[in-house]
């Protein structure tokens, strides 16, 4: 009997860019960056906070390609990223 051991890595982050925006909301897309990757993705994290806040998370569920983050503090900066995982 032999058995076979995959290790996936980490998956590598999508390329984010902005596609709308209103007074309290962004709307991103999300883009692989390889998509010839063979590395799954099983979904997204984006965290963000306004530029003198705490950090917070939203999930995005694997196959979207664009979000939206509502209910935010109208005239603040905001700081964002996104990370992709296979766990």
């Amino acid at each position: 009997m032999t058995h076979e051991l995959i290790v996936n890595g980490a998956p590598d982050p999508p390329e984010v860019s902005l596609t709308a925006q209103t007074t309290d909301s962004v709307t991103i897309k999300l883009k692989a960056k390889n998509p010839e990757d063979k590395t799954p993705i099983h979904g997204y994290t984006l965290h963000y906070k306004p530029e003198f806040g705490d950090w917070d998370t939203s999930a995005i569920p694997y196959g979207s390609e664009e979000f939206s983050l509502d209910n935010l503090l109208c005239g603040q900066k905001y700081h964002l990223y996104v990370v992709a995982y296979n766990e």
